[in-house]
């Protein structure tokens, strides 16, 4: 393991909330119901980390959009936009396409001319590397192959023209994304394994801090037009739940400041804007017809040296409110972790009690944040 040259007051940075939520779907399954899973012999509500990370991706998306990657198919495209925009140059995305499948990585999906056949996340910085690369390739002389596409020979295929351009441009390697979201959530290339960055940060499934039950919404709509008949235009069902979750989530500083370039405020701007998107960000799932966007009712950002989900708290079902399970979960947290250190332990609690530090959120996460 390298040692960072970073001086931060810890390892890792764990970051604990406890938070309500109404009756919504924040994260449903293959049938449409709310994701839920076993723990203590009792059911609880369930948020996949897939679903919050999409969440935080989208707040990154929206406070640093030049310094987070995006995640798609269809490559072609953006090399398209930014060949306009850098090079003044207009290159339909399909010719762009055939180029760029020169690349392992790259290669066209089958059942769609304009797509890769595995997705990808790609920072600016590695968009712009993959449009200079097929300018360079269009720059390169004709030819003799100057067919646009795959010939079968002997039972081989024979490179396109645009194809065989390329065979003379080393293709750029990707070993430098630079990008906020890759830096925390990681990245796998199968096929550029030098492209390849492990996660600087871990996220658990959101769950219930206590016992849950599904409900079934009945729901009808009438038809604005039809006066003969004023029974229902339509029906259906659809199931919600409610819940108080316990969340939680590590960021190793080390490997983050290493994924960043060792860009020492560039990692420090990450870490700022991640506790951000831990408390403020919040899944999308049915969020017109449920309106769930809630704040967190306790927030615990803790440094550390190893860190430590505490889901243990809440294995017996007995939290029946938000309270409960603040007390639950500080209890808890002192029996395993022992008294709070007040430099390295900032936290937040909605009620006014002294389960909690009565301050804003904002002022929270800069003060646990301030090296």
């Amino acid at each position: 393991m390298e040692t960072s040259t970073f001086k931060f007051k810890s390892r890792y940075i764990d970051f604990h909330a406890i938070q309500m939520f109404p009756l919504s779907c924040l994260n449903r399954d293959d049938t449409g119901s709310p994701k839920d899973c076993m723990l203590g012999g009792t059911r609880r509500a369930r948020v996949s980390s897939q679903c919050f990370k999409k969440a935080m991706r989208d707040y990154l998306h929206g406070v640093m959009p030049n310094l987070v990657s995006t995640r798609t198919r269809y490559v072609s495209g953006l090399i398209s936009q930014d060949m306009l925009k850098r090079h003044s140059m207009t290159v339909p995305p399909i010719d762009v396409q055939k180029i760029i499948s020169s690349i392992d990585q790259f290669k066209t999906d089958q059942k769609d001319p304009l797509r890769i056949t595995a997705l990808v996340a790609l920072s600016k910085k590695e968009i712009e590397e993959l449009s200079d690369y097929v300018k360079n390739v269009m720059s390169q002389p004709a030819t003799t192959a100057t067919t646009t596409t795959t010939t079968q020979q002997k039972g081989k295929k024979t490179p396109s023209g645009q194809q065989q351009q390329a065979q003379g441009v080393q293709p750029p390697k990707l070993t430098s994304p630079v990008s906020v979201d890759i830096g925390l959530f990681g990245r796998m290339m199968a096929s550029l394994p030098d492209a390849n960055q492990d996660a600087a940060c871990q996220v658990a499934h959101w769950t219930s801090t206590g016992a849950v039950e599904r409900i079934h919404d009945f729901y009808t709509a009438t038809d604005d037009k039809n006066i003969a008949d004023m029974g229902s235009a339509m029906m259906g069902v659809t199931e919600l739940n409610q819940a108080v979750y316990y969340r939680y989530a590590s960021i190793d500083v080390h490997q983050l400041y290493k994924n960043l370039g060792n860009d020492e405020n560039l990692t420090k701007q990450a870490l700022k804007v991640f506790a951000e998107a831990f408390v403020f960000a919040t899944p999308s799932g049915k969020k017109n017809s449920t309106a769930p966007s809630t704040l967190p009712d306790y927030v615990c950002i803790r440094h550390t040296h190893r860190p430590q989900n505490l889901i243990q708290a809440f294995e017996v079902a007995d939290c029946h409110t938000i309270q409960d399970s603040v007390k639950k979960f500080k209890n808890h947290k002192t029996k395993r972790l022992g008294k709070a250190d007040s430099s390295h332990e900032y936290d937040f609690f909605t009620d006014n009690s002294d389960l909690g530090t009565e301050e804003s959120l904002e002022k929270l996460i800069s003060s646990s944040l301030n090296t």
